[in-house]
């Protein structure tokens, strides 16, 4: 267990950038390719892909743009058993983003990367407000 929870975290805090302004609007997003595999060098890490992992990735992404998200600017939320096809999702909007603005640049970052990065989705916006996460553990 504490293994997925280390591998987790460092998917988190290692793999694409994105990077945009307060506003919400992206400057950049990148995903690796499908390829790639975790090493201690560069973070990328792709488990064997499937259609359940897809199904609950669409979960997450569309929950955590869902009017029932939470206005504190923080959320998380999972889809999914066991660890082969369990997708995570969180948003942590910094205190001096609107929430308007935070639900924007959640929407806007979900969408995104849902289409330009298919099912390899692991993400981080630092430095604008708003820091989501989506991927796999």
């Amino acid at each position: 267990m504490s293994m997925i929870l280390l591998l987790f975290l460092s998917m988190l805090s290692l793999l694409s950038l994105i990077t945009s302004n307060e506003t919400g609007q992206f400057l950049a997003i990148s995903c690796p390719n499908n390829t790639t595999t975790f090493t201690s060098n560069t973070g990328w890490y792709f488990p064997t892909f499937h259609e359940s992992f897809q199904s609950n990735l669409n979960e997450v992404l569309n929950t955590l743009i869902s009017p029932a998200a939470p206005d504190t600017g923080f959320y998380n939320t999972t889809a999914g058993l066991n660890s082969t096809e369990k997708a995570y999702g969180l948003f942590l909007c910094q205190g001096y983003v609107s929430t308007d603005v935070c639900k924007d640049c959640v929407t806007a970052a979900s969408i995104m990367a849902a289409q330009r990065c298919a099912y390899r989705i692991n993400f981080r916006t630092p430095r604008s407000g708003m820091d989501p996460h989506q991927g796999r553990s």
